[in-house]
């Protein structure tokens, strides 16, 4: 949440966000479901906006398209509002990944 201090574990917290950002950055793909886009949410964002991985998204199409517009994201895939319907085509995309592997 914006400007909510850290009290718990803060430096185990910016190392768990800085290996997202990591596994980001080097990942061919990211399959992002049911997590709205949030520009408050830098530290998952971000990373998502900057990495040249397909982002591939099951949730809320116009907050996809909303973040898309106005963070300039790169190739990013809306598959379904939903999992159940969106579920046959994450398997398929998951199983060329696993195929290329």
């Amino acid at each position: 949440m914006e400007g909510k201090v850290l009290s718990v574990s803060p430096s185990n917290i910016k190392q768990l966000q800085q290996t997202w950002a990591d596994r980001v950055n080097n990942a061919q793909a990211v399959f992002s479901i049911g997590v709205s886009p949030n520009l408050q949410d830098k530290h998952i964002w971000e990373p998502l906006r900057n990495s040249d991985a397909l982002l591939y998204f099951v949730g809320d199409q116009i907050a996809l398209t909303n973040w898309q517009r106005t963070s300039h994201a790169g190739s990013t895939y809306f598959l379904d509002n939903k999992f159940d319907t969106a579920y046959p085509s994450l398997l398929r995309r998951l199983n060329s990944y696993a195929t290329n592997c």
